[in-house]
C-alpha cells in the first residue's frame, strides 16, 4: 500500500506542473506571491482550475473559506514575501485570485508594500475586468505589467450594439495603451 503522504506530495506536484500556458510568459519561470485569494467570476461554469484547487485542497492553497475573494494580511508581510522573491525575477501577483475583487485600499497596499520594494523585479497583474486597473493606473510603478484575460474567443451577440468579446478586447487594448504596453 503506497504511503499516503507520498501520494499527497505526488498529487501536489502534479497540481503545480508548470507546463501550462500561464507559466511560459517570456520563457521564464515565474514565482507567485498571493496576498489575495479568490474570485467572484464563475469561469468555465465552475470548472476554474484555481477554484477547484482551493476547494479540493485547502491545506495546500491556504484557503479556509473556499474561493471567496479575500485579502490575506500575513502574505503581504515583507518577511513572508522576501524568501520567495529573487532578484530580476518575474512575479505573478495573485495567481489564485482576481485583482478586481480587492478594494482600492488593498490594491494600494499591495503595490506599496509588495511591488515597490522590489524595483528590480517585474510583477504581472491579471484580471478579467480591465476597468479595475483604472482605480490606480496613474500610480502603477514601471515594474508592473497589467493584463486581462478573456475566457473565450466566441462573441456572444446580445444585439447589434453589444458584443461581449469585442467589448472586452477594446477594454484590454485601452488598458495596454494607457500603460504603454
Amino acid at each position: 500500500m503506497p504511503n499516503s503522504s507520498n501520494q499527497e506530495e505526488e498529487n501536489r506536484l502534479k497540481m503545480l506542473d508548470r507546463d501550462g500556458k500561464m507559466f511560459k510568459v517570456l520563457g521564464e519561470d515565474i514565482t507567485s506571491v498571493n496576498p489575495y485569494n479568490g474570485c467572484g467570476y464563475n469561469c468555465y461554469d465552475g470548472g476554474c482550475w484555481a477554484k477547484n484547487f482551493a476547494e479540493n485542497h485547502p491545506e495546500w492553497a491556504g484557503y479556509g473559506d473556499g474561493f471567496e475573494p479575500s485579502f490575506v494580511e500575513k502574505r503581504i508581510d515583507s518577511s513572508n514575501t522576501r524568501g520567495k522573491i529573487r532578484n530580476n525575477d518575474y512575479i505573478w501577483l495573485g495567481i489564485m485570485g482576481d485583482f478586481a475583487f480587492q478594494s482600492t485600499e488593498v490594491m494600494e497596499r499591495i503595490i506599496n508594500e509588495v511591488v515597490r520594494p522590489y524595483e528590480e523585479n517585474m510583477f504581472l497583474l491579471a484580471t478579467k475586468n480591465p476597468d479595475s486597473f483604472n482605480r490606480l493606473i496613474d500610480d502603477l510603478p514601471e515594474n508592473v505589467m497589467v493584463s486581462t484575460t478573456i475566457e473565450t474567443n466566441r462573441g456572444y451577440d446580445y444585439g447589434e450594439e453589444y458584443n461581449v468579446s469585442e467589448l472586452l478586447r477594446a477594454k484590454a487594448l485601452r488598458v495596454s495603451w494607457r500603460t504603454g504596453l
